[in-house]
């Protein structure tokens, strides 16, 4: 049974769009796991007992929701209450858990923990994988087929795990992997950006394909990269500027928004091809995926968007942001409603 919303963004290639939009569940700084309605009213709130929650949910086949907080891994129910908590974790679990095809949670902890834990959907541990040093950037990527863990930490390098926690193959990059990994549409290539500036290609047996260097001052991947369609991968860049790369590496074009600001947000596809992404110069934008063109923007007026975007299938947008809110909008850019929280929404949502 396939989960419904099973990691960071959705899917293996991190489109960010779901098959379905009955419940919308993201986290806030004010310490509480939201569960909204499509139209904006609160169904219920779980109270993670004061921690900044940061990270974003990921759901199970039987519409399980599980998040990090401090030191540990809780599983919660469809209708809001607890439904089990990890025992004490060496740190905080603050990057969003993935869940695999057969229900195991895939998760890190910070530092000093510097691990990575695949769980039980019961609750139980079944392994542990100790890093070598680094904390993991932004969630696990599990590959379909092959059960292979795919990741990166914050000492550059990029991980491939066995099914059983071992390690398959490691590759050290130039800078921080702050990336969560994608899949290329046929699933024999593996995609990930670094601090470094480069984005890379890699088989599933970690051969380098080819690496994407802009060559732009201030150059760093910053997001994760997005598989269209049709292979394109778009990613966002600390030197302002969107990328889309052709599947063999090359560039097809570039946005820049124009503002001495990252690109954090993760970018989404709409069901029309439209590429949308926040930022941090309080922007959410929509481009035309053949040319780059801009679409539309909307400005936020405070809200760094860091957050990324989740698309419903009839094109409605749901992002948080650094103003507490948490907005829904039309496929056109305009805003339909907003849910205020106590704090930041960093958290990107999960839609089921």
């Amino acid at each position: 049974m396939t989960p419904a919303w099973p990691k960071f963004h959705h899917d293996i290639q991190n489109v960010g769009r779901g098959e379905q939009a009955s419940v919308i569940y993201v986290g806030s700084r004010d310490g509480f796991l939201y569960a909204l309605n499509p139209g904006g009213t609160l169904r219920w709130a779980y109270n993670l007992a004061g921690d900044p929650w940061t990270s974003s949910p990921a759901i199970g086949p039987d519409g399980t929701i599980y998040i990090g907080a401090t030191f540990r891994l809780r599983a919660v129910n469809p209708d809001g209450t607890i439904k089990w908590s990890s025992p004490a974790l060496p740190s905080t679990v603050d990057i969003g858990p993935t869940v695999g095809s057969d229900g195991a949670i895939y998760f890190a902890v910070a530092g000093p923990g510097n691990r990575v834990y695949c769980y039980n959907p019961d609750g139980t541990q079944r392994w542990v994988f100790v890093l070598g040093g680094g904390n993991v950037g932004y969630g696990c990527l599990v590959h379909q087929s092959t059960g292979r863990v795919y990741l990166g930490d914050n000492t550059g390098r990029i991980y491939c795990l066995n099914p059983d926690g071992t390690l398959n193959w490691s590759f050290l990059t130039g800078g921080n992997v702050r990336s969560c990994p994608s899949l290329s549409k046929d699933q024999s290539t593996v995609y990930v950006g670094s601090l470094d500036g480069i984005l890379r290609a890699f088989t599933l047996g970690g051969t380098p394909l080819w690496a994407f260097n802009p060559g732009t001052p201030g150059s760093n991947f910053t997001s994760s990269p997005m598989v269209g369609p049709d292979g394109t991968i778009y990613e966002g860049n600390a030197d302002n500027n969107l990328y889309a790369v052709n599947p063999d590496g090359t560039q097809l074009w570039a946005y820049n928004i124009a503002a001495p600001q990252q690109i954090l947000s993760t970018p989404a596809l709409l069901p029309d091809g439209g590429i949308v992404f926040g930022s941090q110069d309080d922007k959410l934008y929509c481009l035309n995926p053949g040319d780059g063109s801009e679409r539309w923007r909307y400005v936020l007026f405070g809200g760094d968007v860091e957050s990324s975007p989740a698309v419903a299938p009839d094109g409605s947008i749901y992002v948080g942001s650094d103003d507490a809110l948490i907005r829904c909008f039309n496929p056109d850019g305009t805003l339909r409603w907003t849910y205020v929280t106590g704090n930041e929404v960093l958290s990107s949502p999960a839609i089921i």
